[in-house]
């Protein structure tokens, strides 16, 4: 549901130009209990995507139980848009996180943050034309896997971004989607790997997000853009995409050092169930291959929508013995998995009860699987 306020501009001689402003969010609250194994020691797969959220306990290989009532998400998003004349028309939005005393989307969301403070949300900048839309952007990236850049999430099941898959990421970038051909949509794009707290290499400060940094530099300063194209499909019941990106500032013998990414995802609705499927695959300077793999099927039931997700990790061929250890206390090749279900459950169009159950293995090797259960009032306007 969105309150629309018509904001007039100061009459030209010319003409009137109108611009049309939108206050839209989401407030989510309840419940969440966990057992969670604790985030070990050593170097992380996430120079080239970010370090997020993670799990804590006292010490590597040690469970915590955490429980309690709290808020999930709150947030505000403002979106504009106005017509320029000439088949032009400029939109975006700007958006604020954590409106609440917990701060809650700001710790549950964005990397390293502690405090309750309010926080500056996700921000775009769209310009529209005849040819396709030029986008500015400021962002907390979902990972592809199972986040809303790929084909699964709009399917459903549990997001597992730092649980099985890669860290969710703040960056800025910019890209530009083409108008449809065929039903065909290309786009072209490149991202800054920006604001990486506790990365191990190459900058364990993290670089900045804002203007002027996250391009050039020194390497405790830079990590590594991805730029790419990629083409997404949609007829129907079906929606494909696909995407390459090459990865810049490569370091020579450094196992989490990206050369480039692979990524394809799509859904498929056969009306009496709705399934999807995402992989993504990251090659490193090494040799080294990491690949993670998301399965996901929902079934309707009227107003309840019931969905499950399966999701892989596998990393094979490092070959740096100090980025390679035998225990979980460092990366290491192998293979682990998390299994989520969910509930949804619509009261009305903006109204929603959520129930969710994840189970993962944090660590590939780690003797013990991390888990979490949600129940949540969910109310968008």
């Amino acid at each position: 549901m969105k309150k629309t306020l018509i904001c007039l501009a100061a009459l030209a001689a010319s003409g009137a130009t109108m611009a049309q402003v939108t206050i839209t969010g989401t407030l989510a609250s309840g419940y969440r209990s966990g057992t969670y194994l604790a985030t070990p020691a050593g170097v992380r797969f996430d120079n080239l995507v970010g370090a997020g959220r993670t799990n804590t306990a006292a010490a590597a290989g040690v469970t915590t139980d955490a429980s309690g009532l709290g808020v999930d998400t709150a947030e505000i998003n403002f979106g504009f848009s106005e017509d320029l004349g000439g088949g032009m028309r400029i939109k975006g939005s700007l958006g604020f996180v954590g409106a609440d005393r917990s701060g809650a989307s700001v710790i549950n969301g964005y990397t390293g943050a502690t405090s309750a403070a309010t926080a500056g949300g996700d921000t775009s900048l769209n310009l529209v034309t005849g040819a396709g839309t030029l986008t500015l952007i400021s962002a907390l990236f979902p990972d592809y896997v199972t986040g809303s850049l790929g084909g699964t999430a709009a399917v459903g099941g549990v997001d597992m971004s730092n649980k099985i898959t890669l860290p969710r990421a703040e960056r800025d970038g910019m890209m530009f989607t083409f108008a449809p051909i065929a039903g065909f949509i290309p786009q072209v794009f490149q991202v800054e790997a920006n604001a990486l707290p506790g990365l191990a290499y190459p900058s364990a400060a993290g670089v900045p997000l804002g203007l002027g940094v996250g391009s050039s530099g020194a390497a405790t300063a830079v990590n590594q853009r991805q730029t790419g194209f990629g083409v997404t499909y949609a007829s129907g019941a079906l929606m494909v995409n696909a995407q390459y990106a090459s990865a810049d500032n490569r370091y020579t013998g450094q196992n989490t050092s990206v050369t480039d990414v692979q990524r394809l995802s799509g859904n498929y609705n056969f009306g009496v169930a709705k399934v999807g499927a995402a992989m993504e695959v990251d090659n490193t300077m090494t040799g080294g291959q990491l690949q993670m793999v998301n399965y996901v099927v929902a079934v309707p039931f009227g107003a309840l929508k019931l969905s499950a997700n399966y999701t892989t990790w596998n990393l094979s061929g490092m070959t740096d013995p100090t980025q390679v250890g035998a225990g979980p206390a460092t990366l290491k090749n192998g293979t682990k998995t998390g299994a989520g279900i969910a509930a949804d459950y619509a009261l009305s169009k903006a109204t929603h009860i959520i129930a969710n159950y994840a189970s993962w293995e944090y660590v590939v090797g780690a003797g013990a699987r991390s888990t979490e259960t949600n129940l949540l009032l969910s109310y968008a306007f």
